[in-house]
């Protein structure tokens, strides 16, 4: 089994809409610091350019699960850091058309949202999915309420 990746197909129009402010106040602020000011003024403008590059870094990461040799590495959309989960950890896979419940033992379970994924990329994840499981001996439930 090969690592399942994706590339984000879209942005979400909040997103966009932050990025577009804060590129517009780094822009009014550059202006600002043009005239003699005190160095608060080019403070603000660093911080505000820090945090631009940090959304935009933080939007441009695909997401994907990928296989080790204990478990699963799954760093998904929206998430700042990346999951791992023990294969010893999973109770049960729960698949549903929405998202995809990972249950852990003792632990919270992981949820996967599935809506900004296109059809074939939903497929591709489900094929993945229930392979691992085949592969694994791991409980496997098909909900399509979730």
């Amino acid at each position: 089994m090969e690592n399942l990746i994706f590339k984000h197909n879209k942005r979400p129009i909040a997103r966009i809409v932050i990025l577009l402010v804060s590129l517009l106040l780094l822009v009014g602020l550059f202006f600002i610091i043009l005239r003699p000011g005190d160095i608060w003024d080019i403070l603000e403008l660093v911080l505000l350019a820090l945090f631009y590059t940090g959304v935009l870094i933080f939007i441009t990461l695909p997401a994907g699960i990928k296989l080790t040799g204990e478990g699963l590495k799954i760093r998904w959309f929206n998430w700042l850091k990346e999951k791992n989960i023990p294969d010893t950890e999973i109770e049960k896979i729960i698949l549903g058309r929405l998202s995809i419940h990972i249950n852990r033992k003792d632990k919270k379970p992981v949820k996967l949202i599935l809506e900004g994924l296109e059809k074939a990329d939903k497929t591709r994840l489900y094929e993945f999915l229930i392979e691992y499981t085949k592969q694994k001996n791991l409980a496997l439930e098909r909900n399509l309420n979730l």
